[in-house]
């Protein structure tokens, strides 16, 4: 049983890697926005916000003519990464910089973006799309062995809290 026609169903494949990317980015900035928030500086946050809807809105009058709908999944990625790089910036104006490390999310922000985005152009490729995703799981199994004790004992921590 098919849910969807083929061609509907690759165009969805296709918007899906954008939009999963974009609602990390929005986890992401939220962080921030929580820190500004709570210092109660938020005129930034609107400047922010009004400044990606404007961005949002020039690259859908654009690409969208030129791409379809699935470019508007992708505008609105590069408006979360932007969002995203707009209030690390604010919380550190407001000399919060060190409430999270501003590097360490950049990095996984581009990576987990880079891992999401691979996947539209693996599409066509299962034998080396499965090969990826059993190379990520013997990655994945390789570092739950090495770190197995500090994994055990956070396990055995949070078993000891919820008593």
């Amino acid at each position: 049983m098919q849910l969807l026609p083929l061609r509907e169903q690759q165009e969805f494949m296709r918007v899906m890697p954008p939009v999963a990317a974009g609602c990390f980015l929005q986890f992401i900035y939220s962080l921030y926005v929580n820190v500004e928030q709570f210092e109660k500086k938020t005129v930034g946050m609107a400047i922010a916000s009004c400044v990606a809807v404007l961005i949002n809105y020039a690259l859908n009058a654009v690409f969208i003519r030129l791409y379809g709908y699935v470019a508007a999944a992708y505008t609105t990625y590069v408006c979360y990464f932007l969002l995203m790089i707009f209030h690390m910036l604010l919380v550190a104006r407001i000399g919060k910089a060190e409430v999270y490390p501003n590097g360490k999310v950049l990095v996984i922000a581009i990576i987990f973006s880079a891992m999401i985005f691979s996947v539209t152009f693996l599409l066509e490729m299962t034998v080396l799309r499965w090969i990826i995703i059993m190379a990520y799981g013997v990655g994945l199994l390789i570092l739950a062995i090495k770190y197995r004790e500090p994994i055990k004992n956070l396990l055995k921590r949070k078993e000891t809290e919820s008593i």
